[in-house]
């Protein structure tokens, strides 16, 4: 899980419903994972967002075993290049240099590990869903995006432009 634009969780209610959100969504696939023995190995978040305190930051590694990334890619992130190194609520042993989201490791006739990504995107911009769709054209299989409505951006420009509905000249 890849969160990206949630804001500052311990200033905003909502920001701190969308963690707790996060928190759950691992905490579910986990339990998904311990009970019905399917080939998940790995369920990490992994965080950012340029407004994050350093106090939030602690809260996510030390209390939540959250990974926060420290450079922002603008969405140019690739669901199997994402830098997360831990050792999370696995049953297995993790290597801390193990990068992963959520890994199935049933690699028959393959030697490729197919890595499922869900982008969490609630408070982001237009341009990081395009960079995230951009960054993961090869991948659009391995990921789920949860974010805004593209339709409430295209209002959004319709309501910004004075409600001006182009014709097929371009005019007016």
């Amino acid at each position: 899980l890849v969160v990206l634009g949630m804001g500052r969780f311990t200033e905003s209610y909502n920001s701190l419903l969308q963690f707790v959100l996060c928190v759950i969504i691992q905490r579910y696939i986990q339990i998904i994972k311990n009970t019905t023995q399917t080939y998940i190995s790995t369920v990490s978040i992994c965080i950012y967002d340029p407004i994050m305190s350093e106090l939030e930051q602690y809260i996510c590694k030390e209390v939540y075993n959250i990974d926060t990334l420290t450079d922002n890619t603008y969405g140019k992130l690739c669901s199997t290049d994402i830098p997360i190194h831990h050792n999370q609520l696995s049953n297995t042993t993790t290597d801390t240099n193990t990068t992963n989201t959520i890994t199935n490791t049933n690699t028959t006739n393959s030697t490729h590990k197919k890595t499922y990504t869900i982008y969490y995107m609630p408070h982001c911009p237009y341009q990081l869903y395009c960079n995230i769709l951009w960054s993961n054209w090869y991948h659009l299989h391995e990921i789920t995006i949860i974010g805004n409505s593209f339709e409430s951006y295209e209002l959004r420009r319709f309501l910004l432009n004075g409600n001006k509905v182009r014709n097929g000249n371009g005019k007016g």
